[in-house]
């Protein structure tokens, strides 16, 4: 094992099923995680945890030095209107944090830069949510790292305590229309987190030589 990560938003749906993925791959030697809290599950010493409180506000060059060495930087941020408080917070989590991630990569050298979207993810849409996940994308190709891989899944699908209950009956809707959606329009399925953290190290691991950008 030769490989080495870093991981932003580790406690969160898909940043927590891919902390799980990349720890028991024989192909990673190291995980550092940014977080604002502990892990909340058992992990391997590969697992490095950087706790920050006050991630969201005080990431900066100050972390530089946890970049050195990293094959591939994982962004799984994200967060809600409702648990920020408002637009302007969300944006600094969703936004300026993998954003500043992706430019302390380059300036590392991290050839790789992986980050979970949205699908429907545009810059110009007059939707403020659609509109950060699309600035966020435009801003992490923006810092010129090597390789950027985009994630953009529709509705997530997971087992997570705290699931808010429109989402909860949206989910069981996708899932009881996949077979029509999946003939419809593939690209707004459903698909659990699980999924999501497979394909992400898989794409990690299988096109590290890649020096193409891509949307998944």
């Amino acid at each position: 094992p030769t490989m080495q990560a870093v991981v932003l938003g580790g406690t969160g749906a898909v940043g927590k099923a891919l902390v799980h993925e990349l720890d028991k791959s024989e192909k990673w030697q190291r995980i550092v995680l940014f977080l604002r809290r502990p892990f909340p599950e058992p992990v391997s010493q590969k697992v490095h945890q950087v706790i920050i409180p006050d991630l969201v506000e005080s990431f900066n060059d100050t972390h530089s030095e946890h970049f050195q060495g990293i094959h591939a930087t994982f962004n799984c941020m994200g967060t809600t209107i409702k648990a920020a408080g408002s637009q302007a917070a969300m944006y600094k989590t969703d936004h300026d944090v993998p954003v500043t991630a992706a430019r302390l990569s380059h300036a590392a050298g991290v050839p790789h830069y992986l980050h979970v979207s949205s699908g429907g993810a545009n810059a110009s849409s007059s939707f403020f949510y659609m509109r950060l996940k699309g600035e966020t994308e435009r801003d992490i190709a923006a810092t010129g790292i090597e390789r950027v891989s985009i994630f953009q899944p529709s509705l997530l699908l997971t087992d997570r305590e705290h699931k808010r209950t429109g989402e909860q009956i949206a989910a069981k809707v996708m899932t009881g229309l996949d077979w029509l959606i999946k003939r419809i329009s593939p690209r707004t399925r459903a698909i659990r987190v699980e999924a999501v953290a497979k394909a992400m190290r898989v794409v990690a691991e299988e096109d590290a030589a890649s020096h193409t950008t891509g949307t998944v």
